[in-house]
């Protein structure tokens, strides 16, 4: 319809074809998949028991939920083109690339996480070591504990001789994560020309790796300076939660400021208007429940735990699968949880930062002037820098156990350190540097107090 659109010849007969096309393969598609469900739910209804007919009935449930994805999105941009016409051209073509993008993006990981037979066999791709491990806890359930009051941290295993002097670099990350970070904080709230989404949006950002930090370092210094490792239960739920937490904040933020660049490139003169205040407190506040509802589970599910096999944790904070690895019992469930949460917060915040910024190319490329695209370009330069920094060691991390290269521990602890202290110290580092206005505002400030 695109290439139509250009014709100067009447076009009323493509359109009616296009059209036809449309209704005899999805009307016809959908009137038969709706009656054989329909067939199906009757055969379903006439077994005996409830149990037969719950289990027949969940040997559909990834059809059924690949079917509304699919369907979903097409009824969605049809509607918005038969009587979207006051929408903007941009959003009509983001749309139909939702619709060409979404569904091929959703099926597998339906699939993946609901069809028994397919999450054994990824189950199964981990080492037989490792599944032995999380799923049997076949090391010492025989002489398994009750849930512990008590946990005990240990660390980074493995190079507990040098724990001293990882513990240096560490305190530096931390320092100046909060001095930068409350640097950034107390600039924009004094300085008003700051005062614009993007800038309260750096804030959030702020907020959120104080609040990061605030949650791992201490207790990781006190593992290492005091050897204070013991951790009470309740305690360890906590930690459980809110590093996590504060982790998909953070990713729902970068997505959020993804948001903020791709309006202010596509809409330069209505940045102001679109992204005011009323906005931004619903894109916190979206960021803040997707973070509840999503880690809300991992506390409730540790609980549940019975039997551990030891009250000893391989790791430098209480992480959910450390947890799990050394609970007795079959963790299956607990392991798609946790895949369930990385797709759900980073994996969906990852595509549409890609996508945004896909389509900010798209507008920056229509920009006859070379200067005027570099300058376009420049305005994103420090978000690119804190993403790539940000999701990286999460896609090392990943794509290592697909690979099958398989770390040793400490290796593994260290690198999960690194993403959560890293990031929320060079953030600050890269927008002080690399904003106009902030560094404005730092040299402005230094050059006060040396006069």
């Amino acid at each position: 319809m695109a290439v139509v659109k250009l014709a100067c010849v009447d076009t009323g007969a493509t359109k009616h074809y296009s059209l036809s096309v449309a209704s005899v393969i999805g009307s016809c598609d959908g009137f038969f998949i709706v009656v054989s469900y329909v067939l199906i739910l009757r055969a379903v209804f006439h077994l005996p028991s409830q149990e037969a007919s719950l289990k027949a009935l969940g040997t559909c449930g990834s059809h059924v939920c690949v079917i509304l994805v699919f369907y979903s999105t097409a009824v969605f941009t049809f509607l918005t083109h038969r009587f979207g016409h006051s929408v903007a051209p941009q959003i009509h073509i983001f749309i139909a690339n939702m619709y060409l993008l979404v569904p091929p993006f959703l099926n597998p990981i339906v699939y993946g996480i609901r069809t028994k037979k397919i999450r054994a066999h990824v189950l199964s791709s981990l080492r037989e070591s490792d599944l032995e491990e999380l799923r049997l806890g076949m090391s010492s359930c025989n002489n398994s504990v009750s849930q512990p009051l008590i946990f005990v941290l240990a660390g980074i295993p493995g190079v507990e001789s040098s724990q001293g002097w990882f513990s240096v670099p560490i305190f530096l990350v931390f320092v100046i994560t909060v001095i930068g970070n409350a640097t950034i904080l107390c600039i924009i709230r004094v300085e008003k020309s700051l005062h614009e989404p993007m800038f309260i949006l750096l804030a959030m950002l702020s907020v959120v790796d104080l609040s990061l930090v605030s949650v791992t370092v201490p207790r990781m210094l006190g593992i290492f300076w005091m050897n204070a490792k013991e951790i009470s239960f309740n305690a360890c739920l906590t930690q459980m939660f809110f590093i996590p937490f504060f982790y998909v904040m953070e990713s729902g933020i970068l997505l959020a400021m993804a948001f903020d660049r791709f309006v202010a490139i596509w809409y330069p003169l209505r940045y102001a208007t679109i992204l005011v205040n009323s906005k931004l407190v619903k894109m916190a506040l979206a960021v803040l429940g997707r973070a509840v509802a999503v880690l809300t589970p991992a506390p409730i599910l540790v609980k549940r735990l019975e039997s551990f096999q030891t009250h000893i944790i391989a790791y430098s904070y209480c992480a959910y699968m450390a947890v799990v690895q050394i609970a007795c019992g079959d963790s299956s469930d607990h392991i798609v949880y946790g895949l369930m949460v990385i797709v759900a917060s980073v994996g969906f915040d990852l595509f549409f930062i890609i996508l945004s910024y896909g389509l900010i190319l798209l507008a920056v490329f229509r920009i006859p002037s070379w200067e005027a695209r570099g300058k376009a370009l420049s305005t994103c330069g420090s978000h690119l820098c804190v993403i790539a920094l940000f999701y990286s060691p999460v896609v090392f991390s990943v794509l290592a156990q697909i690979l099958g290269y398989h770390m040793a521990p400490h290796l593994q602890i260290i690198i999960d350190n690194l993403y959560f202290l890293v990031p929320p110290m060079v953030n600050s580092l890269i927008y002080g540097a690399r904003t106009k206005q902030m560094r404005e505002c730092v040299l402005r400030i230094f050059h006060c107090r040396g006069n």
